[in-house]
Formats: C-alpha cells, sequence, structure tokens
C-alpha cells in the first residue's frame, strides 16, 4: 500500500498509505499514471497533502507523473489487480468474484466517473473466512439483487454493470503494444490467471464493447500468473504466485526469431535528442509504446504546432492523428482550430477522441453540448462526460435526449449520463424529472440525486409508478445515507418505512424493514409484526431479518442489517418491544419454519413469564415430536426463565433417545454443580450400550469435565489398539484422551503407542481414524468459511459454478472415502482431468 520513489520511471513518492494493495500503476492515454488499488476503499494523501478518502470499494485513481493533481478516474471495482488501456484509450480489467459459491468474476469496461458497483462490505454477508456461520442468514445485496451479473430485468440502476462474467482467478492483465512477441496477438488483451495465459480482443459494440475470441498462449503453469508486461524485446513477462519455498520464478514468453528491434533500440537511445519531425513520425508507429513515447516529448517539449499538424493531417493514420490530440490534451492545450476540423470529420473515433478532448482540457462546452447528438452512441457517452466534468448547465436537455433514445438499454449511455447530470443539473431541476414521461429518464435522475446525497429530492421518486424508479430511488435514499442523512431528513426515513408490505419485492421491504428499525417507534414494531404473521411464508429471508429487527430493538447496533457497512442504530425500548409483540410471540414460536420459531423463542426469553408458559416449555422440551433445534431453544429460554425448573428437566433429559439434548442437560447440570453421579452414570451407560454415534461422541466429550476420567480413557485406548472401538468414534476417543493425558502419564505413554503403530497404516496412516463420524452441518461449515482451509475459494460445489479447482459436484458418488480423505491429504496424488501438472528439469539444471 505504499510506494517509494523509482528512479527508473522518474517519479518521487507520492502516496503515503493506503487501506489496502496498490496492485499496479499504468500509463494513460494522456500521459498521467493510473493506479488499482484493492476491494476494501483507499485512504492516500498527494504529493501536496491533499487526502483523497473513498471507503468501502476498490478504485482506479489517477495522477500526473510528478505525484500532482491526484483524483479519482473510477470506483466500484473488486480487486482490479490489474488493467490496461487499449490502442484507442479505452480501459479494461477483469476484476475478482467475492469468493461466494455462484458468484463470478466480471470483465469490467471502465469509463471516467463510473461505479461498478463492489462495496467491501458486502464481503461479509454470508458464510465466509470471517464471520463463519453467524453471517449464514444475513441479506447480501450483491448476491441477491445479482449485481455481478450484466444487465438483467430488475437489477438496481446506480452502476455499470459488467460487459460478461469472466474466467477464475484474473491477475496480470496487458495489452499488446504492436511489436511484441513478433506482432503476435497484436491488437489483443493478454490475461493470467490460474495456470496459464489467454488472449482475446475487445472490440466496439456501440457505446461499449464486447469480448472477440480466447486463445490459450500458455497453459499447466500450476500457480495463477500474478503479474505481467511487455518488454522493450517483444517478451512478455511474467511471474506466478505463491510458489514452492516462497520465490516467484520469472518468465518471459518470447518469439524465437525475433531479434532486437527498432522499438528496443529506440527505447534504449532515448527521445530527448530527437528532431520534432522524427517524433512527429513516430507519432504513427505501429507500436504504442514509441507512440507514447514521442507524444510524451513532444507534450514535454509543449511542441502544440506539431500536435496540431498531425492531428488535423488528413493523409496521417489514424492512430497518428489521435496521439496528437493526446499530445495537446497532456499539457492541456485547448485548440479551437482543432476541434472545429475534428468535429466535420468522418470518421466517428476521432469525434469520440474530440468529446473526450473537450472534457479534458476544459475546452468549448459548446462543443460537447453538440456531440451529445452525434450519430455514434460512443461519441454520446464521451460527450456527456466532459458536460459533466465541465458542469455544463447548457446540457441538460440533450443529456435527457440521449438517455430516453437509450431507453435504459445501454448501461454505459446510463452510466455517462449520470455522470453528465450529476455535473450539469442541481438537485432541484433532477427532483423535477420525477414528473418525466420516460422511465430512463426518471431513473438517471433518481442515480444522479443519489451520487449527490440529495435525499429529500428523492423522495418525490418514492411513488413513482415505475417499480424500477421506486425501488432505485428507496436504495439511493437508504443505501447511500449516513447518520446526518435521517437527522437532516426523518421524513425520508419515514417514508421508507412505511413501504414495507406483504407483497413488495425483497429489495425494497429489507431496506424498509431496517427504517423501522431505525425509527423504534411502537407503530415501526407494529409494522413489522403485521408482515411477520402475513407475510408468504416462502420468504424466509425478510422474515429472519424481520425477527433479527425486533430482537436488536433494545440493542444499540454498528452495522447496518441490509448490507453490514457501519451505520449505527440506537436502542429503543424493551418494553415497546414486548407490549406489541406478546400477542404473537407463541404463534411466531410455532411457525413451521425452524428458524423463525428458534427467534421467537430467544425473543420471549426477554417477556414476563407465567407458570404455563415454563410449564409449556419443559414439555416441549421433554417431547420428542418437537423438533431438535427448537428442544434446545426451549432449553436455552428455560435456563433463563426458570433456572430450577430447568435443573429438572435436565435430569430427566439424561435418559432420554436424543443425543444432543443428552449431553447440552449433561453439560447444564455439570455447570450447576449437581447431580454429578447421574451424569457419569450416564456417560458410561451411554459408552457401554448407545448404538447411536452422536450420543458416544457426546459422551465422550463430557468426560474431559469429569474428574477421575483417565481410567476409562486407558480403558477406550487399550480398546483402540485391539481393534474393539467403532471406526465412528476413534477420533474422539483420542482427542479426549489427549486432552487428559498431560495429567496422566500411562495414558501418555499408552497414546504414543499408538500413534507409532498409526503412523504405519497404510494409506492414510494415523489420519485413518478421521474416515467415519462426521457431520454434514460442520463439514458445510468449514467447506464455506473455514480461514485455514479456504476449500469454497478454489471449488465449486457445481459444475456451472467452475471455480480455480475442480468442481466438486457429484465428488461422493464417484469417490470413495478413503480417496476423498487421500486428496486432502494428498492433492497431488490423483489429479482430476485437466489439472494436472507437468515438473520438468532442463539439462543446465
Amino acid at each position: 500500500a505504499e510506494v517509494r520513489e523509482s528512479l527508473a520511471h522518474g517519479f518521487a513518492p507520492h502516496i503515503g498509505y493506503g487501506n489496502h494493495d496498490l496492485h499496479s500503476v499504468v500509463r494513460g492515454y494522456d500521459g498521467k499514471l493510473y493506479w488499482s488499488m484493492g476491494d476494501r476503499g483507499l485512504n492516500v494523501m498527494s504529493k501536496e497533502g491533499k487526502r483523497w478518502a473513498y471507503p468501502n470499494t476498490g478504485a482506479i485513481l489517477r495522477c500526473n507523473p510528478d505525484g500532482s493533481e491526484f483524483e479519482v478516474f473510477a470506483s466500484g471495482l473488486r480487486n482490479c489487480q490489474y488493467f490496461d488501456f487499449d490502442d484507442f484509450g479505452n480501459l479494461f480489467s477483469i476484476d475478482h468474484d467475492a469468493d461466494f459459491q455462484g458468484e463470478m468474476e466480471r470483465l469490467v469496461f471502465i469509463p471516467e466517473g463510473s461505479d461498478s458497483g463492489w462495496r467491501n462490505y458486502y464481503q461479509y454477508r454470508q458464510v465466509n473466512r470471517v464471520l463463519r456461520d453467524s453471517a449464514k442468514d444475513l441479506y447480501n445485496p450483491w448476491l441477491s439483487e445479482v449485481m455481478w451479473k450484466p444487465l438483467h430485468s430488475g437489477q438496481p440502476s446506480h452502476f455499470l454493470p459488467p460487459i460478461e462474467n469472466s474466467w477464475n482467478a484474473p491477475a496480470s492483465f496487458s495489452f499488446q503494444p504492436g511489436q511484441a512477441l513478433g506482432g503476435k496477438y497484436r491488437g489483443h488483451f493478454l490475461l493470467g490467471g490460474m495456470g496459464g495465459i489467454r488472449a482475446f480482443k475487445m472490440v466496439p459494440d456501440g457505446a461499449t464493447f464486447r469480448r472477440e475470441g480466447e486463445d490459450m498462449v500458455v497453459d499447466g503453469l500450476g500457480q495463477q500468473v500474478l503479474a505481467s508486461t511487455f518488454a522493450p524485446n517483444g517478451g512478455l513477462y511474467f511471474v506466478l504466485w505463491d510458489p514452492q519455498q516462497g520465490r516467484p520464478p520469472l518468465w518471459v514468453l518470447r518469439n524465437p526469431n525475433q531479434q532486437r528491434g527498432e522499438v528496443e533500440t529506440m527505447l534504449a537511445q532515448g527521445f530527448g535528442k530527437r528532431s520534432l519531425e522524427e517524433l512527429a513520425q513516430l507519432l504513427g508507429h505501429e507500436d504504442r509504446r514509441l507512440r507514447a513515447a514521442a507524444q510524451d516529448e513532444l507534450a514535454a517539449r509543449k511542441a502544440a504546432d506539431v500536435l496540431k499538424r498531425i492531428a488535423l493531417d488528413e493523409q496521417a493514420s489514424q492512430l497518428a492523428r489521435i496521439h496528437g490530440l493526446w499530445g495537446l490534451t497532456q499539457f492541456k492545450r485547448w485548440d479551437a482550430e482543432v476541434a472545429g476540423q475534428l468535429s466535420k470529420s468522418s470518421d466517428d473515433e476521432l469525434q469520440a477522441q474530440l468529446a473526450r478532448y473537450i472534457g479534458d482540457v476544459r475546452g468549448e462546452p459548446k462543443r460537447a453540448v453538440a456531440l451529445l447528438s452525434h450519430r455514434s452512441p460512443r461519441v454520446k457517452m464521451f460527450a456527456a462526460i466532459s458536460c459533466g466534468k465541465l458542469n455544463v448547465t447548457s446540457a441538460t436537455p440533450g443529456l435527457l435526449a440521449m438517455i430516453q433514445e437509450a431507453a435504459n438499454t445501454i448501461p454505459v449511455l446510463r452510466e455517462a449520463g449520470v455522470v453528465g447530470l450529476v455535473g450539469a443539473a442541481s438537485a432541484a431541476e433532477l427532483e423535477k424529472l420525477s414528473s418525466h414521461a420516460s422511465e430512463a429518464v426518471r431513473i438517471a435522475a433518481v442515480v444522479a440525486l443519489r451520487r449527490l446525497g440529495a435525499a429529500r429530492e428523492l423522495m418525490s421518486f418514492l411513488n413513482d409508478s415505475s417499480p424500477q424508479v421506486m425501488s432505485d430511488a428507496v436504495l439511493a435514499i437508504y443505501d447511500a445515507a449516513d447518520a446526518q442523512t435521517f437527522e437532516k431528513h426523518p421524513q425520508a426515513l419515514a417514508a421508507i418505512a412505511q413501504k414495507l408490505a406483504p407483497s413488495g419485492p425483497a429489495p425494497i421491504n429489507m431496506r424498509a424493514l431496517a427504517a423501522n428499525r431505525r425509527l423504534g417507534t411502537r407503530e415501526a414494531i407494529s409494522r413489522i409484526t403485521a408482515f411477520l404473521t402475513t407475510l408468504n411464508q416462502q420468504r424466509q429471508t425478510e422474515r429472519i431479518m424481520a425477527m433479527d429487527m425486533l430482537a436488536s430493538w433494545p440493542d444499540q447496533s454498528t452495522l447496518d442489517p441490509v448490507d453490514g457497512r457501519y451505520f449505527p442504530a440506537p436502542a429503543f425500548s424493551a418494553d415497546d418491544i414486548e407490549a406489541e409483540l406478546a400477542p404473537h410471540i407463541m404463534t411466531l414460536a410455532s411457525d413451521r419454519h425452524i428458524e423463525i420459531a428458534e427467534r421467537a423463542i430467544a425473543l420471549s426469553a426477554r417477556m414476563k413469564v407465567t407458570a404455563e408458559d415454563i410449564t409449556r416449555a419443559a414439555a416441549a422440551i421433554l417431547d420428542d415430536a418437537t423438533a431438535i433445534p427448537l428442544r434446545f431453544a426451549w432449553f436455552r429460554w428455560l435456563q433463563k426463565q426458570g433456572p430450577e425448573r430447568a435443573d429438572e428437566v435436565a435430569a430427566t433429559a439424561l435418559t432420554g433417545t436424543k443425543p444432543g439434548l443428552s449431553m447440552t442437560a449433561a453439560n447444564h447440570l455439570l455447570d450447576r454443580k449437581l447431580k454429578a453421579n447421574e451424569v457419569r452414570e450416564y456417560v458410561m451407560r451411554t459408552l457401554d450400550s448407545s448404538q447411536d454415534t452422536r450420543q458416544r461422541q457426546g459422551a465422550l466429550e463430557l468426560l474431559k469435565r469429569i474428574p477421575g476420567s483417565e481410567a476409562v480413557l486407558r480403558a477406550l485406548v487399550e480398546s483402540l489398539r485391539a481393534g474393539k472401538v467403532a471406526a465412528a468414534i476413534q477420533l474422539d476417543v483420542i482427542e479426549a484422551a489427549r486432552a487428559a493425558s498431560t495429567k496422566d502419564k500411562p495414558l501418555a505413554d499408552l497414546l504414543a503407542g499408538y500413534d507409532d503403530v498409526a503412523k504405519t497404516q497404510k494409506p492414510l496412516g494415523e489420519f485413518s481414524i478421521a474416515l467415519e463420524g462426521g457431520d454434514v452441518e460442520r463439514g458445510k461449515s468449514l467447506f464455506l468459511g473455514h480461514t485455514a482451509a479456504m476449500c469454497s475459494k478454489c471449488h465449486a460445489l457445481k459444475r456451472a459454478d467452475q471455480q480455480v479447482g475442480p468442481s466438486l459436484e457429484g465428488a461422493a458418488t464417484r469417490l470413495t472415502p478413503t480417496e476423498l480423505l487421500e486428496s486432502m491429504l494428498d492433492p497431488g496424488a490423483k489429479v482430476a482431468p485437466g489439472y494436472g501438472i507437468q515438473m520438468l528439469e532442463l539439462t543446465n539444471g
């Protein structure tokens, strides 16, 4: 996250610190440096001491080579590690997915001012390596609102969707500059990912682009290709991530027939002594590195006449003319004659570059406005962005016409239109668009107001006849709000709270539930309760969130319940919860969905109870017809509301047939220092006669808490060595024995002897005892969220969700338990087809 001085590139340190990795630096079309920051937001300081804070999202930054004029170019990217420009100054990348099952990486086009939608707090809204199971029921806008996919019906409108979903583990990303690799793959991007490098083109598609082709250039490298760059000698140099011994090898891919060429020679010689005419000729060279170097030198000399001549020369190549224009951009030289001549050109690309030039050098606003009505969507896009940068108030009619014509089906034009409106129109003017006939215009107005933080003006769109506009308005107010927003505009919070409806779409109901929680009134509780008791019971996520809202009422919360951002909400009256919810709590505690019933039982533990309630709870705990999770929930309730009655129930439950409940009862009695003999008898009886694996595992866990259990464990270890212990509890016996062996030398000696024998067993050695006795739910949690295992980072559970490693769909039907365990202990023992690695040693070592 820190940049230090680089003498090789001639720029001084100008970023002090950042919240996440600084991934890469690329020279842009305009001679500026473009920086990629990770996915967690940035907090950086420019050379002049100006601080830029863009929390919770990855971003592309831009500055001059000396570190001045530092700014955010685009945002909303998730770990956009590497990126590059094509020959026409269009910026592309492939950002990473968030390691959720079913979600994929995104191929993104990144125009100036764009927001690609990612926020870091989405990362923690599902079972993951940080929050583990505690996140399993959380709402996740990124997944639930399918923000990671290309444009689709119902998708929120406040960001630029990707062009397509893409390959796994993208990292290095380099544009073939012309003569590299002997000219092969000219005009292609080369993407390094897991095990290889592929090449493809990005071709214009109206205002945006589409991918064309896919050629696997290098395959079978075994590790992720992390970073790459084209060298002057024409080779593609790249490094691999996380190799053995932690020493990343530097590879080069070259055309073996390519000799030292003019690119290498001229770059080595430099450009400071070349004539203006020679530099002008190089603006049309087939290799971008020479074109860019000539442009830099001409800009450094402020050779406006030369750059202007090339830009206007109709006999020059298209790229030469574009570089001439970029050279003027580089030292901010506005030339009205250049603009006038290029505006008459029949070449749409030159007009697109003109539209961008106007904004980059703060040229004549009227020319940008005129280009809003151009025949080319690409020209319109750049013109709209320039109008926003120049704050051209007269551009609003043209922007609205462009947005209306695009009809919300061309996301790039919608995004460019929003950038234009943010700069061109006031919040009051945008609010008036709530009565505009075009749905697309109203959507763009909502998104523009969102970026302006105009909560009051957004309220005019909350009752729009279009579900998309109304939904975008709710999201615009709530998702962009902070504490000051609702302090200044309490009516906005109340309006969203009133949107709660059993038939309403989930995204709106989620924000409405959260808004009611922030209001904290009895009316808000009543709304949530009515929603809970009348809502279609299939809509579980909304009902769970409603229960969680009520449970959190008396406590101050820190994170927002919709998306997890830092957005505290105060505590409110617990008495109000009881008054409004008490008539419904037992109905909810009997809900057919266990997640709702569990939450209702936990919530009722905070309320006043009667003797009848305690009797009912005790009966439910001891009733075999009650679902096991609810028996646990009622027992926890009884421990709080009637601890003496819980003692009685626990003593009775010791003799029951439900292993989990019996173990809970035993632990309760041990905690209360009651009936130690009965607990010991339960443990011994279970170990001697129970056929239930879970019950026997629970009994072995209890042995750790019972004084004098060492003798029992010694006998169990001896039985294990004699082959008389069931396979499903062998691991539990060893773990219980290890816990007790620190205070019992005979037991420690027995374990040492067992270990010596176990290590010789084939094929799995001491791990053979892990073949049986596992737990499906714990295994699922480990797969999705374990910090060390990180299974879900590389493996998908469905073939359609292919990750870096092979899909595990159907693995249990293809492999035996022994083969499954072996694959975890020694992943390279048997490799799935297509994932093998060939190791070769060269003759020189």
